[in-house]
């Protein structure tokens, strides 16, 4: 009865070590444990196709994503604009809108900055441009830093309002010429302040 015995329990073990392969490719359970390790429950294991793209990648709290490299969204183009016949582009945050601004500037006969004290930029400001019998011919209510236009040949007088200042910039523009104009607001405003014509001659 013994041998009966043990010879029955070595044929279960020879069975079940026959079935084990059949078993491990037909299931997806986790990798047996190894001594002193916790045994994962079944089913609660699944082999990771490899690293997970960055873009899936969740970003931590503070963290930063910059503008160019590996898994950054690309920037939007800056939209060019068309008011009464006038041709206008403003923004100039971050490396691509100022390298597309710089690449299309001799498309715009104003050109114009927007900064403060230190030479931080400003952005944000009202622009109002009116001609020489007092017709408006441009209003923008969110330009800069960078602010380009293309007007035609002309007197101008250009209003700008934002962070608690007023500034009006005489500029005249020859046919085939431009101007470049360096705006600076104070970073406490409250005072309007009038430029006489200042404007630069290209």
């Amino acid at each position: 009865m013994y041998y009966s015995r043990r010879y029955l329990s070595y044929l279960s073990i020879v069975a079940m070590l026959a079935a084990a392969p059949a078993v491990a490719q037909e299931s997806n359970s986790a990798p047996a444990a190894q001594p002193g390790q916790l045994a994962v429950p079944p089913g609660a294991y699944r082999e990771w196709p490899g690293a997970p793209a960055l873009a899936n990648r969740p970003e931590t709290a503070g963290s930063m994503v910059d503008s160019e490299g590996s898994g950054a969204i690309p920037a939007l183009p800056l939209e060019v604009q068309t008011q009464g016949g006038i041709t206008y582009i403003t923004g100039g945050i971050g490396d691509e809108e100022i390298a597309q601004l710089k690449a299309s500037e001799k498309e715009y006969n104003l050109r114009m900055l927007m900064s403060a004290p230190g030479g931080a930029f400003v952005s944000d400001v009202s622009l109002h441009a009116v001609d020489a019998t007092g017709k408006e011919v441009l209003a923008v209510d969110s330009a800069g830093p960078y602010f380009y236009a293309r007007l035609p040949a002309g007197a101008y007088t250009v209003t700008l309002n934002g962070h608690g200042e007023s500034k009006k910039i005489a500029v005249k523009i020859k046919e085939g010429g431009s101007v470049r104009q360096m705006v600076q607001f104070k970073e406490q405003g409250g005072v309007t302040t009038t430029h006489q014509p200042t404007a630069t001659v290209d």
